[in-house]
């Protein structure tokens, strides 16, 4: 049981480790226009596009 609490735990924070925050993300495909407001992500994106 203290293994499997162990590994839940190992992964929870390897997962909050590499979660990217607002401020420093990493864009696959950046979107023209994109802005941070009020701790939220907002885009304006081309119709018909993959986002």
């Amino acid at each position: 049981m203290k293994n499997i609490l162990f590994v839940v735990f190992t992964l929870f924070v390897a997962q909050n480790l590499s979660a990217q925050s607002l401020n420093k993300m990493q864009w696959f495909n950046e979107p023209e226009k994109w802005e941070i407001k009020n701790n939220a992500l907002i885009m304006n994106v081309t119709a018909n596009s993959d986002y």
